[in-house]
């Protein structure tokens, strides 16, 4: 029975992160790409223009709002941040050039006026580089899923997959090499809080992507005492 339930609880999150991944993809679709933006900042002319569009910005001295309505309910289901950073190249004649940086992005995928996806950013030269991202997996307002990112790869992803407000279960990721010598992340190590007491208790081990062993926690200290290799006919 808990084989049982693990396996629909796992089925169960697949599809609600997929429905969501899938609505923010139309959203993305109609945003745009999410880049550093070269340009002065625009006029009063220009702004007025972009909100008979559903496109509205706040400007102020050192940064910029960007408000999207993508289904014309008059709120903004995508809200983007950016830091004005002064390009140091400048217009070419001595003039100020400032660069629109992504710093931090707020989508809402259901329309429920509530921001179900958050991705902040940090800066590279005048570049944004993605940092982190939360995802409300079940639009109940609470966070289900952290990715953390390194060098453009997700190097953590902790989840809730009980859906208690709690995340209990936590994934490690190591950019390799594959047989062909292109880049592939794969998942190396999960960490689960099973009885919901805010400490790790299973420990799985993978190599190439495919578990090889799992420690279990039998005294409740925390640290993996117990452990299990994973043969052919257990996978």
């Amino acid at each position: 029975m808990p084989m049982m339930f693990a396996a629909w609880a796992h089925k169960s999150w697949r599809i609600a992160k997929f429905a969501v991944l899938g609505l923010w993809i139309l959203g993305q679709m109609a945003c745009g790409p999410a880049t550093a933006e070269r340009r002065a900042v625009d006029t009063p002319e220009a702004v007025e223009r972009a909100s008979l569009a559903s496109r509205q910005e706040e400007i102020s001295n050192d940064g910029v709002i960007e408000r999207l309505d993508l289904n014309a309910d008059r709120a903004p289901d995508v809200v983007k941040h950016y830091k004005l950073v002064n390009d140091p190249a400048g217009d070419g004649k001595g003039g100020v050039v400032q660069v629109k940086v992504l710093i931090r992005k707020e989508v809402d995928v259901n329309f429920d006026r509530k921001a179900d996806i958050v991705e902040i950013y940090g800066i590279q030269g005048l570049q944004s580089i993605k940092e982190r991202e939360e995802l409300d997996l079940d639009f109940d307002g609470r966070v289900d899923e952290i990715r953390k990112y390194k060098n453009g790869y997700a190097d953590e992803i902790a989840q809730d997959q009980d859906r208690d407000g709690k995340i209990d279960t936590w994934m490690q990721y190591q950019l390799t090499k594959n047989e062909d010598g292109k880049d592939v992340n794969r998942l190396i190590e999960r960490r689960r809080d099973h009885n919901g007491d805010g400490l790790v208790d299973v420990w799985e081990y993978y190599v190439k992507g495919t578990l090889q062993k799992i420690g279990r926690d039998g005294n409740g200290d925390g640290k993996p005492d117990q452990y299990t290799r994973v043969d052919e006919k257990q996978r």
